[in-house]
């Protein structure tokens, strides 16, 4: 993600964390950092790590209650469906034999990719 974004992130959300997963996530941790925040967690919640990992939006978090690992939950799940790059709908592809990730058509297209579909359950 860009300083620029993330910065905004963070400014907005003292709660989330650095990360460096793709600008087309940007408007899915705003969204579940907005639903976090009308939760008004408690002092000691925080994020410790938000990661793109197996093609998925993955947050790992501290001291948060059943509502929070809910919407972190559906964030994730979303994610299988949005464009890391660029947040248009998207699908999880793999770009190499061991690199699984979700993208549109136009952010996977490349001469040195094959568009495969792989299986994956929610």
């Amino acid at each position: 993600m860009d300083n620029a974004k993330l910065e905004t992130l963070l400014d907005r959300f003292p709660f989330l964390c650095d990360t460096d997963v793709g600008n087309g996530w940007y408007d899915l941790l705003y969204k579940m950092a907005e639903c976090i925040e009308k939760l008004q967690p408690n002092s000691d919640f925080k994020f410790v790590q938000i990661k793109e990992k197996f093609g998925l939006l993955r947050s790992y978090f501290d001291n948060g209650a059943e509502e929070i690992a809910l919407i972190v939950d559906n964030t994730e799940s979303e994610s299988a469906t949005t464009c890391e790059d660029c947040g248009s709908a998207g699908r999880l592809v793999r770009k190499t034999d061991y690199w699984v990730k979700t993208l549109c058509p136009a952010c996977h297209s490349g001469p040195e990719v094959k568009f495969k579909r792989i299986s994956f359950r929610l």
